[in-house]
Formats: structure tokens, C-alpha cells, sequence
């Protein structure tokens, strides 16, 4: 796919406003919908004593039929990073990086199956005692389960849920 500068500068520096990340999540999953997912990636970062662990800042890799990447990465408070290809969004520099597949075993029961639905939801952010207005949940539906790709503090964290969790939800496709 070919992108402008500004579409490339974006990308790089995800998005914040709610229609932005309407935008983006429809434009880059929505065709994914009504197809199976294959695999799913992870990344994880060596260490300087040889290790390996797990570098949730890099986005996490959805493989739907036929082998088709969607990218997506939380980052800072509420920005979003979302492809429909394997393009990072930051340089990891001399960092060495390797992908790994099906790590996140909790969504083992969603592989297979079709992406029924997809929907943004609002975070839990509060400045004092007021409630702040976040929307970083991202939550796609499949028929055995709920995966939700959500901002855990500038990266992605992770859930599962049987049903679909409590919230306030805006529905993308």
C-alpha cells in the first residue's frame, strides 16, 4: 500500500482523538471481518545477558485469512497505532527484536475463528476526583471469546473475556 507523508507521519505517531481511531480501526480491520485468524504475534527483545522478554511497546501482530497482518500498538496515554501491515511505530534501533507466534496463550481459543465484530471502548482515567474521558480499549469478538488490546500504561496489555466486558463501547464494525 502506498502512503503520503502525512499519512506516514501519522502512522508513526498514532492517533488520539476518538474519530481518528474510529478512522483508523475501520480502515485497517474492518476488512478483516468475517475472517478467520490465523496467528497471532508478539514481540520479544534480547536482553544483555542473552535472554528473552517480552516487548509489549511493539504492536501486537493479528494474522487473519489469507495471510493478512493487522498491526496494533498502544502508546503514551491514548495514542493508537494501527496498520494493516507489519510497519513499526518507532525505530527499535540496535534493538534485537524477534516475533513470535501464539505466545499469548489466553486468546488460544479465538485462533481459527472469524472476527465477528469489532469496537472501541472507553478507558478508566480519573484527574482528582473527575472522570476523564480515555477511549483505549480496543475489543474484537469472535465466537468463542472477546480479545481486548488495551492501553496499559504507554503498552499494549491484554485480555480475555467469554462475554463481553463491562464498559462503555462504541461499536467500529
Amino acid at each position: 500500500m502506498s502512503r503520503t507523508g502525512t499519512e506516514l507521519a501519522k502512522l508513526i505517531k498514532g492517533v488520539d482523538t476518538i474519530d481518528e481511531k474510529r478512522i483508523v480501526i475501520a480502515r485497517h480491520l474492518g476488512s478483516a471481518l468475517g475472517q478467520r485468524l490465523l496467528r497471532i504475534e508478539t514481540a520479544f527483545l534480547k536482553d544483555e545477558d542473552g535472554g528473552w522478554g517480552e516487548w509489549p511497546d511493539l504492536p501486537i501482530r493479528l494474522f487473519f485469512e489469507p495471510e493478512r497482518c493487522v498491526s496494533v500498538a498502544w502508546s503514551y496515554f491514548d495514542k493508537l497505532f494501527v496498520t494493516d501491515d507489519q510497519t513499526l511505530p518507532f525505530d527499535p534501533e540496535d534493538c534485537e527484536v524477534e516475533w513470535r507466534a501464539n505466545r499469548l496463550t489466553c486468546f488460544a481459543p479465538l485462533l481459527e475463528q472469524p472476527l465477528r465484530s469489532i469496537w472501541l471502548g472507553q478507558g478508566d482515567m480519573t484527574l482528582g476526583s473527575e472522570p476523564v474521558e480515555i477511549w483505549t480499549r480496543l475489543l474484537l469478538e469472535f465466537e468463542k471469546g472477546w480479545m481486548e488490546i488495551y492501553n496499559g500504561l504507554d503498552e499494549n496489555a491484554y485480555a480475555f473475556h467469554k462475554k463481553m466486558p463491562q464498559g462503555k463501547f462504541d461499536k467500529i464494525g
